[in-house]
């Protein structure tokens, strides 16, 4: 699934939002994820095990797959009370990675 990503005002946090919120309640759960960079830093996406058979997976851009390598990380995902998941968000950096682009650094 490609989503268009978004990052927070200090450009720590890399948001994606999967459905824009209609105002009612949802929760946040903390979730282990994977990010996958890319060459020069570049996010190919993130994976986030949302504890069902398939896990979830955010493509950003599937050409810099090449020489991509896989850090496992934590994310942050909102849901609705039935469980359907509206925004993911990651850190930008982490032990042992940093996403370089798409947040402007080439």
């Amino acid at each position: 699934m490609t989503v268009p990503l978004r990052l927070d005002a200090t450009g720590a946090t890399l948001r994606f939002v999967l459905r824009e919120g209609d105002g009612g309640a949802t929760a946040e759960r903390s979730r282990a994820a994977t990010v996958d960079i890319g060459r020069e830093g570049r996010l190919v996406g993130v994976e986030v095990d949302l504890g069902t058979e398939e896990p979830l997976y955010l493509e950003v851009e599937p050409d810099a797959s090449a020489y991509a390598r896989s850090v496992p990380t934590s994310a942050t995902v909102t849901v609705l009370p039935g469980g359907e998941v509206v925004m993911v968000e990651v850190s930008r950096r982490g032990a042992g990675y940093e996403v370089t682009y798409p947040v402007g650094n080439r």
